[in-house]
Order: C-alpha cells, then structure tokens, then sequence
C-alpha cells in the first residue's frame, strides 16, 4: 500500500477512529485479502494497539528517503 494509505491508517489507529480504519481497510486490493481480513479482526477485537504497533515497526525498518529528512 502507498506510504500516504499508511500514515493514513496510523493516525486513524493513534485516534482510535475506527470507522476511518475500516474505510481504508476497505480500500485494500482483492489480491491482499488476508492483510484485510486481518487488519479487519484486529479493529473488530479492539486490538488497534497492534496495528499502531505494526506501523511502528514499518516506519522503523523502512529505509530513510530524502522526502523523510
């Protein structure tokens, strides 16, 4: 998904908004099902700790660009 889409999904997730999160769930591709469903599971079961957690590691492990500094 494009960088945008996940700062998007981090601030719904820090906000705790989760009619945002399904919205961009929702707009994740047929062929990443699995990642919907459980991204999806996780707002359900009030886990957003975990996705905030998830994007954490991403921006983490992610190399730097020059749009980041």
């Amino acid at each position: 998904m494009p960088i945008q889409w996940v700062a998007d999904l981090y601030q719904a997730a820090l906000c705790v908004d989760d009619c945002r999160l399904i919205a961009l769930i929702e707009q994740i591709p047929e062929n990443e099902e699995s990642l919907a469903k459980i991204l999806t599971d996780l707002v359900d079961n009030f886990r957003i700790d975990i996705i905030i957690d998830l994007i954490q590691v991403y921006y983490d492990e992610r190399p730097a660009t020059a749009r980041d500094l």
